[in-house]
């Protein structure tokens, strides 16, 4: 077993019953209670940790970052960043939620970029784009990751706080926290305010279940003094899922380079505002899924994801929720025993920078993650981690 992130299956689409199982839980909620320090039932989650959800996420359409950094101009340097983020907020599949991961939980997970395939996204690249997150907190929930390509010099860090509330009809995810894509080998740093917009699952009980990205996104790189305002909302009669807005200079952000629009499941324009000449940014609709490689189940430590959640993964997968209640319950009693025993887990791979209000990879633990990957590279592991349908 590997993770079931990026991959797909009846359970993916299963229907909720909310007059059944779900109708005397959503009864004890009040309005703009935080879901994240709340023990949802089984039926509402997908069959994944919140790390292998960012990890998916992290790494799905990497090599638009890596042709970025390969570009030799600034500006193309910064719309090729901007043109990842829009591919980092695609519309995809919600409706339901990972699990809130464990103090200290892990995850790794990596993909191969070298591939005839990427020549034309200004590939092949070298090396392994390899993602490494560990649960730093866990009331608040702050998830600290890296992304990084050592042989292509890009390197993605961010520690990111989630909160949950209810409102009723509607359910709110609201993520804090500054995301950092360093192109190390240019000296230059893009500092994202937000790892993603904020998203609304809108009508969780009645109607017609939608759940558009909303609100600002900044970007800016410290070296260049580029900047672009991002903004997420429904546009229309039919709420079509749009982004929004426009790039320049900080110094002058009245004078607009370029503007962006078009449907976060479609085709966004650039237009320049000097010559008002409007071409193709990216098509997001036609963004294709990069395969995931993971570490094989047996050389798995017990703190990382799919290990740690594996009886209630197979569990929500096979459609047996009573089942899952009970794994689920496992691991959550076990974190709480440690908890009130004062042997709770301890994040070993990040360390809290109190200046920066962040958490930091500590200096020299990314070889260890390295090794974790080189362990598990061998010819017949790479064929049993390749996604596939179960």
């Amino acid at each position: 077993m590997t993770s079931y992130v990026d991959k797909t299956g009846e359970w993916a689409d299963r229907k909720i019953s909310i007059f059944g199982a779900l109708q005397s839980f959503i009864s004890q909620l009040t309005i703009g209670d935080d879901l994240t320090k709340i023990s949802l039932p089984s039926v509402l989650l997908y069959p994944y940790s919140a790390l292998e959800y960012g990890g998916f996420r992290a790494l799905n359409h990497a090599h638009l970052l890596l042709k970025a950094n390969r570009e030799e101009d600034e500006l193309q340097r910064f719309l090729g960043v901007v043109r990842w983020y829009l591919s980092h907020t695609k519309s995809e599949r919600v409706g339901k939620k990972p699990y809130n991961p464990i103090l200290a939980e892990t995850h790794v997970a990596w993909v191969d970029l070298s591939g005839e395939e990427y020549k034309k996204e200004g590939g092949p690249f070298k090396g392994t784009t390899k993602f490494f997150a560990e649960q730093t907190s866990h009331h608040p929930p702050i998830t600290a990751y890296v992304v990084e390509n050592t042989e292509e010099q890009v390197r993605m860090s961010s520690s990111v706080k989630f909160s949950t509330h209810f409102h009723g009809n509607s359910v709110t995810a609201h993520p804090e926290g500054h995301v950092y894509v360093d192109f190390y080998g240019r000296d230059e740093r893009y500092i994202l305010e937000k790892a993603m917009p904020d998203i609304t699952i809108k009508n969780v009980i009645l109607g017609t279940r939608r759940h558009p990205y909303e609100g600002d996104v900044k970007i800016r790189c410290e070296k260049t003094g580029l900047v672009a305002n991002l903004t997420y909302f429904e546009d229309g009669w039919w709420c079509v899922n749009t982004v929004t807005g426009f790039i320049a200079k900080e110094s002058s952000p009245d004078v607009k380079l370029f503007t962006v629009r078009g449907p976060i499941n479609g085709l966004v324009n650039i237009t320049n505002s000097k010559t008002n000449a409007v071409e193709p940014f990216i098509d997001l609709g036609k963004l294709h899924f990069t395969t995931l490689q993971y570490i094989p189940f047996e050389k798995l430590h017990d703190r990382m994801s799919v290990k740690l959640w594996r009886e209630l993964s197979e569990a929500i997968v096979a459609d047996d929720m009573y089942k899952a209640d009970v794994a689920k319950r496992a691991v959550e009693d076990a974190q709480r025993k440690r908890r009130n025993e004062g042997n709770s887990f301890v994040p070993e791979f990040f360390e809290f920078e109190k200046e920066t209000n962040r958490w930091n990879l500590i200096p020299g633990k990314m070889a260890q993650v390295d090794k974790f990957i080189q362990a598990a590279i061998t010819p017949a592991d790479l064929n049993s981690t390749a996604s596939q349908e179960p």
